[in-house]
C-alpha cells in the first residue's frame, strides 16, 4: 500500500467518529456520555463491588456525585461568562471502587487521546500522527477524546490512575484523594482541590495538643492513604514532643477480617491509651466497630480522618456510633445551596424525561422506594411522577466532597475558557502561540492552562501550586 493511500485510509478511519449523533447514553450502566465541543471525563464509583456479572451494591453517594457532575457541566453550558458559544460534554464512568476497572476506564480514555494530534487540514490529508481515534461499528463503544478528567475519589485508586495518565498527558483533578504521595513529581499531571494529608495530620496534632492527650493509638489502612497519613502524624509527634503514638496497627484493604479481633484485644490491653485515631475507610471502620461492640470495648475517644469524618452517622451505622466519643477532622465543609435545592427537587418524571444525563438515578428509585421512573421496568411499579427524595435518603446520599468536585469541574472549564479565548501572541505555548481547538482541545494544553487558573469557587480561591495541590488548606473539627 502506498503512503498516500495509507493516509487516506487513516483519514476515513478517523472521520467515522465525528458523524455520530450529538447525544448518546451507553447501556449497560457503566457509562453516561454526552458529546460536546470539549469533553470532561469522570471516574466516579456508583457501585462498591466489581464482579464478572457487572458492578454490584449501589453506592448512594456515587449517584449524588454523578448527578453533581452532570448538573455542573449543564450549568457551565448555560453560563454566558464561561465558555460562551462552547458546549461541554461529559464521559462519566463507574469504576465500582475497583482498581482494575478504574484502570480499564483510564486506558480507554488514553487510547483515544492521540486523535488530538490530527492536523486541522483534513482536506489535504495532513496527518501529523499515525495514531488516531479508534471507532467501532457499534455506537455502544464510541469514545471521544477527553480534555481532562475529574476523579477518582480516594487515594488508592488515584495512585494507579495518576501513573497512567501521567504517561499519556491527561490531567486529572481529584476532589478527595489526600495522600501526600500524590504530591510527588511523578504524578505531575495529577491535581486536587482538596489539601493533602500532611496538613490534615497537622490539624490532628493541634486537636491532640488542645486536649493535652499524651498517648494515642493509630489504626491505619495499609495503602498510601493510611501509610502516609500515619507518617505525617508521626512526624508531628516527633517534632512537637507533646504526645506519643503508643500503638500502631495496620489493616490490609481487603481480606482483613482475621486482623480485627487481635487489634481490639491489643487496644483493650493498652489501658493507658484512651484516644484511638482511625485512618481507614468506612467499610473497614464499620467491621472494626462490629468487633469492638462484640468485645464490649467502649468508653474511648475515637478521632476519625476525613474518609470517615465526611460520612454521616446514618451511613456509618449504630455499632460505630455506640463505642464512645467521636471527633473528626475533614476538609472544611462548604455548601452549594443551588445544587442541594436542585437535588432535593428531582422527581421520577424529571429523571425519566432526560435523554442525556444520569441513568443510574433510576437505581436509587428502585432501591429506596421500590419503584421505577420507567413503567416498563420488570418487577417494579412506576413511581409517582412527583415523588421526591426523602430526608433520610438525602442523608444517605450526602457527600461533603461534592463542592470540591464542582470546583474541580469549574477549574477545567476555566482552563478551557482561557484556551478558547486565547489571542496570539498572548498564548502560553512557545512564542505566545495559542492551543488548537479543532477537532478537539489537546489534554496536554489543558494541563498547561490548569496550572494557571485562578478563580473563586465554592471552596474558596482555586489555584494550584507546583505539586498540583491547592494553595489553601482549611479544616473543620466535627463531633458526632
Amino acid at each position: 500500500m502506498k503512503m498516500a493511500d495509507f493516509r487516506q485510509l487513516t483519514l476515513v478511519f478517523c472521520l467515522c467518529v465525528v458523524n455520530f449523533p450529538k447525544i448518546y447514553t451507553q447501556r449497560p450502566f457503566d457509562r453516561v456520555f454526552k458529546q460536546g465541543d470539549a469533553i470532561i471525563g469522570s471516574l466516579l464509583a456508583v457501585h462498591t463491588e466489581n464482579s464478572e456479572d457487572g458492578c454490584r451494591n449501589l453506592f448512594l453517594p456515587g449517584i449524588n456525585r454523578v448527578e453533581a457532575a452532570v448538573y455542573t457541566i449543564e450549568q457551565i453550558n448555560k453560563n454566558a461568562k464561561v465558555l460562551p458559544n462552547v458546549q461541554l460534554g461529559y464521559d462519566i464512568r463507574d469504576y465500582c471502587k475497583d482498581r482494575t476497572k478504574a484502570m480499564e476506564h483510564s486506558y480507554a480514555f488514553s487510547t483515544h487521546i492521540h486523535f488530538l494530534d490530527v492536523d486541522r487540514d483534513f482536506v489535504n490529508h495532513n496527518i501529523t500522527s499515525s495514531a488516531c481515534l479508534q471507532c467501532s461499528v457499534s455506537k455502544d463503544n464510541v469514545t471521544f477524546p477527553i480534555a481532562a478528567m475529574v476523579g477518582p475519589y480516594g487515594s488508592r485508586n488515584s495512585l494507579q490512575v495518576a501513573g497512567l495518565l501521567q504517561v499519556v498527558n491527561i490531567p486529572a483533578i481529584s476532589p478527595s484523594a489526600t495522600s501526600e504521595e500524590l504530591s510527588w513529581s511523578f504524578y505531575r499531571k495529577f491535581l486536587r482541590t482538596v489539601p493533602p494529608d500532611n496538613f490534615q495530620a497537622r490539624a490532628m496534632a493541634d486537636l491532640i495538643d488542645y486536649f493535652k492527650w499524651k498517648y494515642v493509638a493509630v489504626i491505619a489502612v495499609e495503602h498510601s492513604y493510611g501509610l502516609y497519613g500515619f507518617r505525617a502524624l508521626e512526624h508531628e509527634s516527633l517534632q512537637r514532643q507533646t504526645f506519643c503514638i503508643g500503638l500502631v496497627e495496620y489493616i490490609t484493604p481487603t481480606r482483613y477480617e482475621s486482623r480485627l479481633k487481635p487489634i481490639i484485644e491489643k487496644l483493650r490491653r493498652a489501658e493507658n491509651i484512651k484516644v484511638i485515631i482511625l485512618w481507614i475507610g468506612s467499610t473497614i471502620a464499620t467491621d472494626l466497630a462490629r468487633e469492638a461492640h462484640r468485645q464490649n470495648f467502649k468508653e474511648r475517644i475515637w478521632i476519625m480522618s476525613d474518609s470517615l469524618a465526611t460520612k454521616t452517622p446514618e451511613y456509618l451505622g449504630s455499632d460505630l456510633m455506640s463505642l464512645g466519643i467521636y471527633l473528626g477532622i475533614q476538609p472544611k465543609q462548604f455548601n452549594d445551596a443551588n445544587y442541594e435545592d436542585y437535588l432535593k427537587n428531582i422527581t421520577p418524571k424529571i429523571t425519566d424525561n432526560r435523554l442525556d444525563s444520569n441513568d443510574w438515578f433510576d437505581f436509587l428509585w428502585r432501591q429506596e422506594f421500590n419503584c421505577s421512573a420507567n413503567n416498563n421496568t420488570p418487577g417494579y411499579k412506576q413511581c409517582p411522577g412527583d415523588l421526591k427524595i426523602s430526608n433520610e435518603v438525602y442523608l444517605k446520599m450526602s457527600d461533603d466532597f461534592i463542592p470540591y468536585q464542582i470546583d474541580a469541574t469549574y477549574a477545567i472549564a476555566h482552563a478551557l475558557d482561557m484556551i478558547y479565548m486565547c489571542k496570539e501572541p498572548f498564548g502560553l505555548l512557545p512564542g505566545g502561540a495559542c492551543p488548537k481547538t479543532y477537532p478537539f482541545v489537546s489534554s496536554s494544553d489543558v494541563y498547561l492552562y490548569l496550572r494557571n487558573v485562578s478563580f473563586v469557587g465554592i471552596t474558596g480561591r482555586i489555584e494550584f501550586d507546583a505539586n498540583g495541590d491547592p494553595l489553601q488548606a482549611l479544616y473543620d473539627f466535627v463531633s458526632f
